[in-house]
């Protein structure tokens, strides 16, 4: 009777892993082999990433310009629509004489002029020797302009004065941004 001992594995085991075995110079072929395939691989999802990357960034800077265009063209009307509606009423007044009409005749000719949407707040018109400033609701007429009209010189380059913000006499939680030509 024949036992199996640990000579008889070990000749079973070295005859199986002999068939399984290449020669050392296709093992190094097919390990090269992979590391080209995998590098290959690898470089192409690098590739696809970064091609990918610059696709989306050059999608989202022209829906940005798209958005910033709107938003000028906007608020490029918004400003035109009060600005030309207080120049319109200056030019009226100027015909009664400006700054010398009465207020009454001031506050309807500014009020007149107040068509404009929502974002119009109120009109303004200044002169060395007057100030007013008509809204909706209310008016105010004084024979100076209020100290935010001085608090920002404008420009030497530019025919438009932008003030900083002030409080809305309307509604005291908003802030209004005064802008005069």
């Amino acid at each position: 009777e024949r036992t199996s001992g640990p000579s008889d594995t070990a000749a079973t085991f070295d005859s199986s892993r002999q068939r399984l075995v290449w020669p050392a110079s296709l093992n190094w072929l097919l390990i090269g082999y992979g590391a080209l395939v995998l590098a290959g691989g690898w470089g192409y999802v690098a590739m696809h990433i970064q091609a990918d990357r610059e696709r989306t960034l050059q999608e989202e800077r022209a829906r940005l310009l798209t958005v910033a265009s709107s938003v000028e063209i906007g608020i490029t009307a918004m400003l035109n629509d009060g600005i030309g509606a207080a120049e319109a009423g200056a030019r009226e007044l100027g015909s009664f004489g400006y700054p010398d009409p009465a207020q009454t005749k001031i506050r309807s000719v500014l009020q007149k002029m107040l068509t404009g949407g929502q974002y119009v707040r109120a009109l303004f018109l200044a002169s060395s020797a007057r100030f007013a400033r008509v809204s909706r609701s209310n008016d105010e007429t004084d024979q100076r302009p209020p100290t935010w009209f001085f608090a920002k010189s404008p420009p030497a380059t530019s025919t438009t004065w932008v003030g900083n913000p002030v409080v809305d006499s309307e509604t005291p939680n908003h802030t209004v941004i005064p802008v005069a030509r």
